[in-house]
């Protein structure tokens, strides 16, 4: 169910706007083709099991309680101050140039992204130094200020996604679909700010009903020189409408039906609780023609946590918190390795 008073359109503080989803091609001013592929578009979920009836909390806020405003207004502007728009952009690369999504979730400049996103920065260069070329920008419109490196990309989603790169079409379920980035400078050579806008992770499930701000840089029906120039962000709202399990009866994916978010490019984008934290990260969408009858899916902090435990053998914040973040990204880079070689197999049969 979608909330008509979350829509904005226009000049202000974050220059909200809505537009609708991704392109599926576009020409550059300096003549790069930019292809999207985000987000994995799905009209079935092979792999997830809907929650009917989820454990709910033993207090439960009565549904006919008006709408905190107040509580509105500030999660709209925390996850709008907190998302990113990542352009990557690719010369001599045999892979598509993307646009998408992330949002800081940490003061110190760590980026949470989809994994099908984080994928791109373990294959700048290939075939050649610089072949492909990441930055991420802010504001609405999006502005390039940032570099990045990666810090984790999920092993389990690079294993089972590995063709995505050369597909017309990919599809998935967003199960693993998550990555870490972290800002290593300003594209001007300024100094970088003392902290950044955050949306720390959620440490509690959110519930079916539960009220939604959704902040995300889709950019389905944007052309070349809106996306490179004129990016705007989209923040929308909503109601969490079904919750999902990759296999447990723990909630590992929500959905939220007519939001202008469901869209390409929304790909990394946040889905933020009224209390304002991050309850789902955009990995997904279904495919319908009708942009109001679609539904954008999110995976949830349980989900990230517990596939990131299995795969790095520690925490998500036990890991955010073992190293400074420059130590961190370095000892990623051995692993990444191994990504990219499984990531340049798949693409070259």
């Amino acid at each position: 169910m979608k909330r008509d008073w979350i829509s904005y359109a226009g000049a202000g503080l974050l220059a909200f706007a809505v537009i609708a989803i991704a392109t599926t091609g576009f020409r550059s001013p300096t003549t790069i083709v930019i292809e999207e592929a985000t987000p994995l578009a799905t009209t079935t979920l092979p792999g997830a099991t809907l929650i009917e009836a989820p454990p709910q909390p033993a207090a439960v806020a009565d549904a006919g309680a008006p709408l905190d405003t107040r509580k509105l207004d500030a999660a709209v502007r925390l996850a709008g101050n907190a998302a990113v728009n990542i352009l990557c952009t690719t010369d001599g690369s045999p892979f598509k140039s993307i646009s998408g999504s992330g949002v800081f979730i940490d003061s110190r400049g760590v980026i949470l992204t989809a994994a099908h996103i984080g994928q791109y920065f373990i294959l700048r260069d290939y075939p050649k130094p610089n072949s492909i070329r990441c930055s991420v920008r802010v504001g609405s419109p999006a502005v390039a200020t940032y570099t990045a490196d990666p810090l984790y990309v999920s092993t389990h989603w690079i294993t089972a996604n590995q063709a995505t790169l050369s597909d017309a079409a990919p599809t998935g379920t967003g199960e693993s679909d998550f990555a870490l980035l972290y800002i290593t400078g300003t594209i001007s050579g300024t100094p970088l700010p003392s902290s950044f806008p955050s949306l720390p992770l959620a440490d509690t499930d959110a519930r079916t009903g539960d009220t939604v701000v959704l902040a995300a840089y889709g950019a389905e029906f944007a052309g070349s020189e809106l996306i490179q120039n004129a990016l705007p962000l989209i923040v929308d709202g909503g109601e969490i409408e079904k919750v999902y399990t990759f296999g447990e009866n723990t909630i590992d994916l929500l959905s939220v039906s007519g939001s202008d978010t469901a869209q390409e490019g929304s790909s990394g984008g946040a889905v933020a609780s009224l209390s304002g934290e991050m309850v789902g990260l955009i990995t997904t969408s279904s495919a319908e023609a009708d942009l109001s009858s679609r539904q954008v899916r999110a995976i949830t902090p349980r989900h990230i946590r517990k596939n990131f435990e299995l795969d790095a053998g520690m925490s998500l914040s036990q890991y955010l918190l073992s190293a400074p973040l420059p130590n961190l990204a370095d000892a990623f880079a051995a692993r990444a390795k191994a990504l990219r070689e499984i990531l340049i197999e798949a693409t070259s049969d």
